[in-house]
């Protein structure tokens, strides 16, 4: 969610320029968390829009889906004081929406543009929830992140439209869903302070294609929430995607990466 959401999960794939890319585009060339004592359910969602760009650069971020979610049992704490629940439960977490955000890149080659430019989509249309069991483990059964792929925008309205019409389908197939089954690296119990290397495992459903994926990345501890970074990719191909082919684009690289930035908030401590 944050690893996963995240994504995000999500945002997922990419649209083509059809105008010249814009001037954001890149060139190639923490101590435990304390429940709260209230239990309450809840979920976010956003992730964000989607901007094409000419330039260098990585984005932090998001895709997407991201989603991250999941821990391995008895990994080394990052700081602090972990939360004990004495009756052995666990903990549910959902996604801050407006503090979240999932991407995709693409790296293209566009006619009167003399370097490769990574076309980037961005969304903080992310929702969902992650659950913990009391070994930190991921359930499952009542883990998901969705992104919503209408939502993504690039600085060119013609590439989002491609994308959304052709490339994604979104009429039919208006998000991408992030499954996580498990984290590796989550220190257990979750500390309140600093930070630790994560690798998240999670079915990835774009379109009517479901495949494991997995991100790697970083999530970052505070009370009460967490904050997961984490990047994947794979090509085009692996979910059945049309690789586009237009006149103004010259090469379309076949790899998409993803790249999600997600907040996690604690909003229930099951005991």
């Amino acid at each position: 969610m944050a690893a996963v959401v995240v994504a995000a999960l999500a945002a997922v794939v990419y649209g083509v320029a059809w105008g010249r890319p814009g001037p954001e585009g890149a060139t190639a060339g923490e101590p435990a968390l304390t429940a709260p004592q209230t239990a309450s359910s809840g979920s976010a969602g956003s992730v964000s829009g989607v901007a094409g760009e000419a330039g260098a650069g990585n984005v932090a971020g998001a895709a997407g889906a991201a989603n991250a979610a999941g821990a391995a049992s008895g990994a080394a704490t990052a700081g602090g004081a972990a939360p004990s629940s004495d009756s052995g439960g666990g903990y549910r977490f959902a996604v801050v929406s407006a503090e979240s955000e999932a991407l995709y890149r693409v790296r293209e080659e566009v006619a009167g543009i003399p370097l490769p430019v990574d076309a980037v989509g961005r969304t903080n249309e992310v929702s969902g929830t992650v659950v913990f069991d009391a070994q930190g483990r991921v359930v499952r059964e009542l883990s998901v992140a969705r992104v919503n792929l209408n939502s993504l925008r690039s600085d060119e309205s013609r590439r989002d439209n491609f994308v959304r019409q052709n490339t994604l389908q979104t009429s039919r197939y208006p998000e991408a869903v992030l499954v996580p089954t498990e984290v590796r690296g989550l220190p257990w119990p979750l500390p309140q302070e600093g930070s630790a290397a994560v690798t998240i495992t999670g079915d990835l459903t774009i379109r009517d294609v479901t495949r494991c994926v997995e991100w790697t990345g970083t999530a970052t501890f505070e009370p009460g929430a967490m904050r997961i970074e984490a990047r994947t990719e794979f090509t085009f191909a692996d979910f059945s995607l049309q690789q586009p082919r237009v006149p103004l684009v010259l090469s379309v690289e076949d790899l998409i990466r993803l790249e999600a930035d997600i907040r996690f908030q604690l909003v229930d401590a099951e005991g």
